[in-house]
């Protein structure tokens, strides 16, 4: 059995209660069913709860007990009927809707409950993984975690133990070919960047040019950590424009001040490749590496089957928003695009991939503008306040309750000292404490913030990006360095995710 789940129902939603167990059941789950009023007990004991909401349910206080109850524990998988609400208690973990399904596998609201439950599976062996002292001072032997039958299917291996020591190989095999390969030749002023990735192995070494700017940046995090300097230290035009070469005339705003440098707010994309210029230039690339397992056993939800993974973030005075805020795990990919522009929103605009790759990558070639026009499409679809975070709320995020974000490395973030040159599919290194994916790295992300302070908001022409992308240096990686943008600039490497009230 992959592990026990309990159904929380009323008697006006038998009929979808009988559907989910037959459906869990002949996966491999052990299913049980609780009807409001045939049990006086409050307490549910299951690796997982379904509780369906429907107008009978939210009269059954017993049953609201016993969900209340595995909503504490973090394995409750919302479901409704009849287009009811949930209790108030329970209104930010919104349910699926199941009205009209009859158990068809195809039916993308199953697979959204099947995600839910193995999340919820994996939180609870989470939890029996933790050591409880039974004697005096003596934890119990952790019990091994077993993989299930799906993980198995998803990482596409026979033992999913080899996952992290494929892992651990395929970065010592690159660390080992860069060191090995001949230093390449740097790209010659006006010469066009190499654009293509690719997910096949290299037929030959891989050459980087390794020319480093992070020495020279003014907000390097070491040395502000070698002059115990608690401000953040600020970053020149000078030292800007030579860190970010690709930013062209992009202004850069040291991290914790809203002054503007001088130049030009837009550049032009670079011109054409031709075809004899892309094969000279394309070099050999690593293949993408292996999807981390996802352990995070946070608050995670999500409000539709097309809508992004939110992970609750804790609030903090220092961002007025103490009680917290949501934020989508990954950054909005090509996918969740595209279902904003089927669905009639987003301006019908579909963005390039700039010869990159779609597939799970992050949207790129998004303006601010298109980046709000999304928000406004989620906001309407869900009826929740989806909208994009405030640089303060980003960088809370990424903070993660540390005083500095961790010093990027090539394994665990895409930047310009990886050996990619590309964006990567979102979520392609393990998860923040918070649950959050690439907050470093893989493409500057557009926040809610005006450049200048003294705009307001009706008249605000430029927005602040914040993060670092995949050709940006460590320094602006590990010291949150905005960029200021027009706000109807569309690059290759800017991207955006979302945050929701709570």
């Amino acid at each position: 059995m992959l592990g026990e789940v309990a159904i929380l129902h009323a008697d006006d939603s038998r009929a979808c209660a009988f559907r989910l167990a037959a459906e869990l059941a002949a996966e491999g789950y052990s299913v049980r069913r609780r009807e409001a009023g045939a049990a006086a007990t409050d307490s549910v004991v299951a690796d997982a709860v379904i509780v369906v909401w429907s107008k009978a349910m939210l009269a059954a206080q017993s049953m609201i007990a016993a969900a209340r109850q595995a909503l504490a524990r973090r394995v409750l998988a919302p479901v409704r009927i009849g287009g009811v609400d949930p209790p108030p208690n329970f209104a930010h973990l919104w349910p699926i809707d199941l009205d009209g399904w009859g158990g068809e596998k195809d039916d993308p609201r199953w697979q959204f409950v099947r995600d839910e439950i193995e999340l919820a599976m994996r939180r609870s062996a989470l939890r029996a993984e933790q050591p409880q002292v039974v004697g005096p001072g003596r934890p119990p032997p952790k019990a091994k975690p077993q993989a299930s039958k799906r993980d198995w299917n998803r990482l596409r291996i026979p033992v999913w133990a080899i996952a992290p020591c494929a892992a651990a190989l395929s970065i010592v095999v690159s660390a080992g070919v860069l060191m090995s390969a001949p230093p390449a030749r740097v790209q010659a002023a006006g010469e066009a960047p190499a654009r293509k990735a690719t997910n096949e192995p290299p037929t030959a070494a891989v050459q980087t040019a390794t020319l480093s700017v992070s020495e020279s940046l003014a907000f390097d995090g070491n040395r502000a950590a070698a002059r115990d300097d608690p401000s953040p230290p600020v970053l020149t035009l000078a030292t800007a424009v030579a860190a970010f070469p690709e930013a062209g005339g992009q202004t850069i705003i040291s991290p914790g001040t809203a002054d503007v440098g001088v130049g030009s707010e837009t550049s032009p994309e670079p011109a054409a490749e031709t075809a004899s210029e892309s094969a000279a230039l394309v070099e050999a690339t690593p293949p993408l590496p292996p999807p981390p397992r996802d352990t995070f056993a946070g608050v995670i939800f999500r409000d539709c089957v097309q809508c992004p993974d939110m992970a609750e973030i804790p609030g903090s005075a220092n961002i007025g928003s103490a009680p917290g805020f949501a934020l989508s795990r990954r950054e909005i990919t090509f996918e969740q695009w595209g279902a904003c522009v089927a669905d009639g929103g987003c301006r019908a605009y579909r963005p390039s991939d700039s010869g990159f790759g779609r597939e799970g990558r992050p949207a790129i070639n998004v303006s601010w503008e298109d980046a709000a026009a999304y928000a406004v499409w989620l906001s309407s679809k869900t009826g929740r306040a989806y909208r994009l975070p405030t640089t303060d709320e980003w960088a809370h995020a990424a903070h993660a309750g540390a005083e500095t974000p961790p010093a990027p490395l090539p394994d665990r973030a895409n930047f310009d000292a990886a050996p990619w040159k590309s964006p990567l599919p979102a979520g392609s290194f393990a998860a923040s404490t918070y649950g959050l994916y690439d907050m470093q790295g893989n493409v500057w992300e557009w926040t809610a913030d005006c450049s200048d302070a003294d705009q307001t908001e009706s008249d605000c022409s430029s927005r602040i990006a914040i993060g670092g992308g995949y050709d940006a240096p460590a320094g602006a990686l590990a010291g949150l360095a905005r960029v200021s943008k027009q706000a109807s600039e569309r690059r290759a490497n800017t991207g955006f995710r979302v945050a929701r009230d709570l």
